[in-house]
């Protein structure tokens, strides 16, 4: 992995880790709006689970949310395009 620190890896890399801060702000926000100081707690302890807050999400809010999972899939894609192009075999 000596290859990751440079060039586009990096910067994919980097990417794709703002994409999931941007995730899991969006995530606690949400609890604390649904739940108050309670739910910041939760949305700061526990791990958005890509299977089980969307659908959460869609009971409580009663609509998909199309740009989680948008999100979601950008960042999928940059670690996949930062492990293509860090050049270890």
């Amino acid at each position: 992995m000596r290859r990751t620190r440079t060039g586009l890896s990096l910067l994919f890399f980097t990417l794709a880790q703002l994409v999931g801060l941007v995730l899991w702000i969006a995530y606690a926000a949400t609890w604390t709006r649904w739940q108050g100081g309670l739910g910041f707690l939760i949305g700061v302890f526990t791990a958005p689970g890509l299977v089980i807050f969307p659908f959460v999400f869609w009971m409580v809010e009663n609509s998909f949310p199309v740009n989680y999972f948008l999100l979601w899939l950008v960042g999928l894609a940059l670690m996949v395009l930062a492990g293509l192009t860090a050049g270890d075999a």
